[in-house]
């Protein structure tokens, strides 16, 4: 073998062990990351405010509702004619820093315990929920009120009702009870 060739095959060598090297020194270099991050603390409140009574409602109330944050409760009218309803007007508030939406929305049914032996009040109190959407009434239904974002506030009303096609009255003064609603708000 001349000379040359050695030299060439030498060189050949040495090119391709640089190259190998430079090869492994890429593939096995270490890549660190570091970095900070936080997590911002956040609130969810969503609750009821601002509860009152429709001065035209044609029932006598004689314990007006207490509201706590998540509750109406304690309402108690006594209704003398057909189409007589108390009604009121009251907020709620999405005073948290996340956007919410209602989940679920259910109603009770409205019963005069045992003394209602026909029936009188589940056939003939009616009550309503609804919240003012963009200047229409809506009722209240999952889904209805998609979501309520975060340090947003909705105007809501709840009336109770005698219905106005009762004909007969009961003869003896009755307690309506189930009347109200659960609304669950979750995270949109």
């Amino acid at each position: 073998m001349s000379e040359k060739t050695k030299n060439v095959l030498l060189a050949v060598l040495v090119v391709g062990l640089v190259s190998m090297t430079v090869a492994y020194a890429t593939l096995s270099t270490t890549l660190t990351i570091e970095n900070n991050a936080t997590v911002a603390a956040t609130n969810w409140d969503v609750h009821f405010a601002n509860l009152v009574m429709d001065t035209n409602s044609t029932a006598t109330v004689t314990t007006p509702p207490s509201l706590t944050a998540t509750k109406i409760t304690g309402l108690q009218a006594t209704f003398v004619k057909p189409g007589d309803y108390v009604s009121y007007t009251f907020n709620i508030v999405n005073d948290g820093d996340i956007d919410a939406k209602l989940a679920t929305f259910t109603k009770e049914t409205p019963s005069c315990g045992e003394t209602d032996t026909n029936g009188f009040c589940a056939s003939n109190i009616e009550y309503e929920l609804s919240y003012d959407n963009n200047g229409t009434a809506t009722q209240f239904q999952t889904g209805g009120l998609d979501f309520l974002n975060s340090k947003q506030t909705i105007t809501a009303t709840l009336t109770i009702r005698l219905k106005s096609s009762v004909e007969a009255m009961p003869t003896t003064a009755l307690t309506v009870s189930g009347i109200g609603a659960t609304f669950v708000y979750e995270q949109k």
